[in-house]
């Protein structure tokens, strides 16, 4: 492990959890490579610009206040120059929510690559070891979207069903 990629991975984690637990989403979303994504156990999307970054960091934020949470830190524990290259850094983090110091989920492990981008290091894959369902990491707006896309093909394949079968629906 590169010492220099750990600090910098470090730094890049310290700095962008105090500006989500400030609630500075604009700035944080300066923070990130677009297209961004992230991918939890149960689910992946893609944000496609900093306002769909800032739809998911304010759930996520929401997610926190709902929960009780006043400390969001995360300890990098893995972080090297990836491929050879000196503008990739991947490294390995472990998150923790708190409330009073207690945890207000379990612990969970993150990979997180950085970029160089215009003299920045900003996020460009996000990797979560824990569920959607669990912690909401994940786009909502994106999710429903994509879950209303998914219904209204299925209407469609169930109505050329029904036009193939002479307007009669086939249970199959």
């Amino acid at each position: 492990m590169s010492d220099e990629a750990k600090t910098i991975f470090q730094n890049f984690l310290d700095r962008s959890g105090k500006l989500m637990m400030s609630g500075a989403y604009a700035e944080l979303s300066t923070m990130m490579s677009y297209p961004l994504h992230v991918e939890t156990t149960d689910g992946s999307l893609t944000n496609p610009s900093p306002d769909d970054f800032i739809t998911s960091a304010k759930a996520f934020s929401g997610y926190m206040d709902r929960m009780g949470a006043k400390d969001f830190l995360r300890i990098a524990k893995h972080a090297q120059f990836a491929d050879g290259r000196d503008d990739l850094i991947d490294g390995v983090h472990e998150t923790f929510i708190l409330k009073g110091g207690n945890y207000v989920v379990e612990p969970y492990r993150n990979a997180l690559r950085l970029r160089l981008v215009e003299g920045e290091w900003r996020g460009s894959v996000f990797r979560s070891s824990v569920s959607n369902v669990t912690v909401p990491l994940l786009n909502p707006v994106q999710l429903r979207d994509r879950a209303l896309r998914i219904l209204e093909a299925d209407d469609a394949k169930q109505q050329t069903k029904a036009n193939d079968n002479g307007g009669l629906h086939d249970s199959n």
